[in-house]
């Protein structure tokens, strides 16, 4: 009796693993036309969002093509590791969109009296919507500047610093966030 032979695609991931090595992206095009959809669908099946899951797989095939040097293959497929890496990538998205709304959650509830109205913590829960969603709406940028220095009060500086963006930058684009935000809270208190 013979062994088995893996399927056709096997060696062919192997060859366009190996001609990604020698940087043909054309190797890389070809593996995410293979494995977009699962990628895809992993990540949304943790998020729930297909922006933030069309995010997700880009980073995870970005990761393949970064790490293409170190990737070994299982069963002579980079889908076991693509998926994988969609996963960890979608879930610590998720964690991170988890303590954003608990830092503006408490940051809201601080403000408001000790005990507070039915009235007051409808409009909490209102206002923290509408944060979210101006948030949401802003280029990927603007909310990495955003979480950086008002959720997690990092410096101008730092922020600029780590987004490869100047001073100046981070400041007139928390400026407009601002000022965003007083007219969806302006509007929301109207209503």
């Amino acid at each position: 009796m013979s062994p088995e032979r893996p399927p056709a695609v096997m060696p062919a991931e192997v060859d366009l693993l190996a001609s990604m090595l020698s940087g043909d992206t054309d190797a890389l095009r070809s593996i995410f036309q293979l494995h977009q959809r699962a990628v895809y669908f992993t990540a949304f099946n943790v998020l729930r969002s297909r922006h933030d899951a069309e995010e997700i797989m880009q980073d995870a095939f970005l990761l393949l093509w970064k790490k293409r040097a170190v990737i070994t293959l299982v069963g002579g497929s980079t889908l076991p590791w693509l998926a994988t890496t969609s996963r960890y990538l979608a879930l610590n998205r998720r964690r991170a969109r988890d303590r954003e709304r608990a830092h503006v959650t408490a940051a809201v509830t601080e403000a408001i009296e000790d005990s507070p109205s039915p009235e007051a913590l409808a409009m909490t829960s209102d206002t923290l919507r509408s944060i979210d969603d101006v948030v949401r709406a802003l280029p990927e940028i603007d909310q990495k500047v955003f979480h950086l220095c008002l959720l997690e009060s990092i410096s101008y500086e730092q922020a600029a610093l780590g987004l490869g963006l100047t001073h100046g930058s981070v400041r007139s684009r928390l400026a407009r966030l601002r000022v965003r935000l007083r007219s969806e809270l302006h509007h929301l208190k109207g209503t």
